[in-house]
Order: structure tokens, then C-alpha cells, then sequence
């Protein structure tokens, strides 16, 4: 496990080097210029729904168990890397600070998931296209779509809307025990990963099909209120099997996506209040 995750590291660390020039590095953290803080929560087991476990089990011999704590250990960090801009990140997955696992554990036990319709204006035309092109028709006689949570299991029912889940926070005392033990502005809740083969069987057999990433987010600030909420997508060629590949190049845009959906959130919100204040 340890010798993984070092090599994950060392991978993302090395191409962070030569896409970026800043001074953020997995593992050490320096700053030049005080920022604000994001305190990033990352999904939990049952919110990592997959079609390709196996293929990347048999291309690097990992168990499943290890297949999700790589994704998610590598999005955060690579997500770290892309705020690092803006943002200093409380990541509590891979820090190794004692109480960060527990903290994320209480976490999750305060908090449940609501599937919501994904924004319009925030799905990218060529998911789109291939998700209603691909996915099962509704059953007769079904009005109601969407999806919940039951007993640990995603359920899921569809129509013709892309959704993604929302986190509901149930826990009142959650937030002011979380600004008690850190420092942040904004926390990201990364509520579900997935990743799916867009299989259409209109087409021959044989075909390699492509692959989407989907990361389902929700971000609130200190207090709990929801600032924006959504999810943010990839799609990379099935001919790609190998996990520190499929994390280096299909990661980092869903991050950016979710960096950018924050700040201009942040941006409208603040042109709102300076226009009151004129007003």
C-alpha cells in the first residue's frame, strides 16, 4: 500500500513539475502569498461507482480496494495542485495528520446525498450527446427519475436529464465543529466518482469503447450555506488501461471545473454586492 501511494506521488509530482511553475509540492506545502482555504472532503467507498476495476486489475495486478484509494487519493491531489492558485487545501486524505481519517469519517456520518439535474449550461455538448444516445430508455409507465441512497446502495432511474448528487448536510453541529479544528473559507464536498464505459450497441462489436469520468461536487462555506454545486466531466479513449495514466490526464480538468465553478460563483456574488451597495 505504502510503496503505491509513493509511487502515485511520485508520478503526479513529477508531471505537475513540467505543466507547472509554482512553488506547491505533494507532500510540502509553501506559499508565497496568504490565501484563502478549502477544507476538501473526498467521496467514501459506497460513492465510487466503476466499469472499469477490472481492466485496470489486470493491467496493474491492484485489487479493487486499491484501485479506489488510488483515485481518490490522486484526485485530491491533483485537484490540490490546480487550486493551489486561489487556494491553500486541507486535503484530510493524504496529509497523514492524526485525526484527519476520523474527522472525514464523522464527516460522512453527518451528511447524505440528493440527486439533482446537473445545469444546464454545465454540460459539455459531447457527454451530453453520449449519455442520451446511450443510456437505457425509461420504462413505461415510470413517472418519477432521479436516485437515492438506500441502505449503502446507489439507486439510480432516468430520463432524459443528466443529474448528479447534491450533498444535504443533517448534522447542525457539523460546520462549527469543523471551523473549530480548521482554518477555511469554502469546503468541497467530492461526493461521488465515476467512471463508465459509454457503450453503444448500435454500433459493431469490437468497438474499444470511450470511457467518462464524472465527479459529482457540491461546495459551501463556512457556515454550511451552498455556494455551487454540480458535476464536472472527462472522457479519455478505452485503449487507456493503466491507472497513473488515467488519473494524470483525465483528472485534472474535472478539477479545473470545479475550481472555476468557484470562483466565478465568488466573482457574480461579489459584483452582486457592490451593485446593492451602489444602489
Amino acid at each position: 500500500m505504502k510503496k503505491s501511494t509513493l509511487l502515485l506521488g511520485l508520478l503526479l509530482g513529477f508531471s505537475a513539475a513540467f505543466s507547472q511553475d509554482n512553488t506547491f509540492g505533494f507532500g510540502t506545502e509553501t506559499y508565497a502569498n496568504d490565501r484563502g482555504q478549502i477544507l476538501l472532503v473526498p467521496w467514501e467507498s459506497k460513492m465510487y461507482i466503476s466499469d472499469i476495476n477490472r481492466e485496470v486489475s489486470n493491467r496493474t495486478n491492484l485489487s479493487v480496494d486499491e484501485i479506489k484509494r488510488l483515485f481518490r487519493e490522486g484526485f485530491c491531489q491533483i485537484f490540490a495542485q490546480n487550486a493551489a492558485e486561489n487556494w491553500d487545501v486541507i486535503d484530510l486524505v493524504t496529509s497523514g495528520e492524526k485525526g484527519h481519517l476520523s474527522d472525514l469519517e464523522r464527516i460522512h456520518r453527518s451528511i447524505s446525498y440528493r440527486y439533482e439535474n446537473v445545469p444546464a449550461t454545465e454540460e459539455p455538448a459531447k457527454a451530453k450527446s453520449l449519455l442520451m444516445k446511450l443510456r437505457p430508455k425509461t420504462p413505461e409507465g415510470q413517472e418519477a427519475n432521479g436516485g437515492e441512497v438506500k441502505n449503502g446502495e446507489i439507486y439510480t432511474y432516468y430520463d432524459e436529464k443528466e443529474r448528479y448528487m447534491n450533498t444535504q448536510i443533517n448534522n447542525p453541529e457539523l460546520m462549527s465543529y469543523l471551523a473549530d479544528q480548521y482554518e477555511f473559507e469554502y469546503i468541497v464536498f467530492l461526493n461521488e466518482l465515476d467512471i463508465r464505459v459509454l457503450r453503444d450497441h448500435n454500433q459493431e462489436r469490437g468497438q474499444t469503447w470511450d470511457r467518462q469520468v464524472k465527479v459529482h461536487y457540491t461546495v459551501c462555506d463556512v457556515e454550511g450555506n451552498p455556494v455551487c454545486s454540480s458535476a464536472a466531466y472527462g472522457i479519455y479513449k478505452g485503449e487507456m488501461k493503466d491507472i497513473y495514466e488515467i488519473i494524470r490526464k483525465n483528472f485534472p480538468n474535472p478539477c479545473k471545473v470545479i475550481c472555476n465553478d468557484l470562483k466565478k460563483t465568488l466573482a457574480e456574488q461579489t459584483s452582486e454586492a457592490r451593485a446593492d451597495e451602489d444602489y
